[in-house]
């Protein structure tokens, strides 16, 4: 029977009190490419690296996205027992951002406004064809015309080295949330947008190589890339490896013996804590 571990109050206090905050975070935000600045400047709305860091800092609800593995069910291969086997990653299929609107022309809303018309390609009002006319139509544009990119980074108060930036690929506005307004108490005016995407991956930010010298990276060209990516996996703090290439043997932290043992060696190491030795 397990015996319960004894634990100092260091250690709980390392270990368990000291929990990750949901108001420290930063979205980043970038819109389609191409004409997509002009467009939003045909429909009023003033675009600059000044006002997309204010869009960013209104952002005042994001959510860090989920995603389940799909299963198979298999029953009857033994007696009593419901096995289920992964096929297939699913990820949520939309993300939704809130934003403080700021009293400086409602530019906020109007860019929101402006990506979901350049998605379905509107006239512009004024123009021919205007939208005001009983002739208007639109046709949508083409997928990656109004793609854009969409990064959330979480982050705690007192670092910004020990991060994880959730970085969505191919997003677009599906919704604006209706807001409510009235003559009640006054709040604060918000607007709620749903994004879709494809997909999202993590990035671990933190910490560089180390640069190595000419002459160190000119050993490189003699490697292998199965020696190469034994190499890298070791550097950037990997499980230890054991990996066999005829002369070359590598174990534990990677080391790749000459048979002239000439001790010319140098180290790839990194501040995750991973080092790797290639002796030449």
């Amino acid at each position: 029977m397990a015996t319960p571990t004894r634990r100092t109050v260091d250690q709980i206090k390392k270990g368990v009190l000291k929990p990750a905050l949901t108001s420290h975070y930063e979205v980043i935000i970038s819109p389609p490419p191409g004409d997509f600045i002009t467009y939003l400047g045909k429909n009023g709305v003033s675009f600059n690296a000044e006002s997309q860091d204010n869009l960013q800092l209104a952002c005042s609800d994001a959510i860090l996205p989920g995603s389940n593995l799909a299963t198979s069910e298999i029953n009857g291969d033994f007696a009593g027992v419901t096995e289920r086997h992964a096929h297939r990653r699913v990820y949520d299929d939309r993300i939704d951002l809130s934003f403080y609107v700021q009293n400086d022309g409602y530019n906020i809303i109007k860019f929101f406004e402006s990506w979901v018309k350049y998605t379905t390609n509107e006239s512009v009002a004024g123009e021919d064809n205007s939208i005001t006319s009983p002739y208007f139509y639109y046709q949508m544009k083409y997928p990656k015309e109004y793609y854009g990119g969409l990064e959330i980074t979480k982050f705690e108060r007192d670092t910004y080295i020990d991060r994880l930036t959730y970085k969505f690929v191919n997003i677009f506005p599906i919704s604006i949330a209706s807001m409510p307004i009235s003559y009640d108490i006054a709040n604060l005016l918000k607007i709620t947008i749903s994004f879709s995407y494809i997909r999202y991956y993590v990035s671990q930010l933190g910490g560089t190589l180390k640069s190595p010298s000419p002459s160190e990276t000119s050993k490189f060209s003699s490697l292998n890339p199965s020696q190469l990516a034994a190499i890298n996996q070791a550097a950037w703090g990997g499980k230890s490896v054991g990996l066999n290439y005829g002369e070359y043997t590598t174990t534990g932290g990677v080391s790749f013996p000459s048979s002239s043992s000439s001790g010319n060696a140098f180290d790839v190491k990194s501040n995750f804590g991973g080092s790797a030795t290639l002796n030449k």
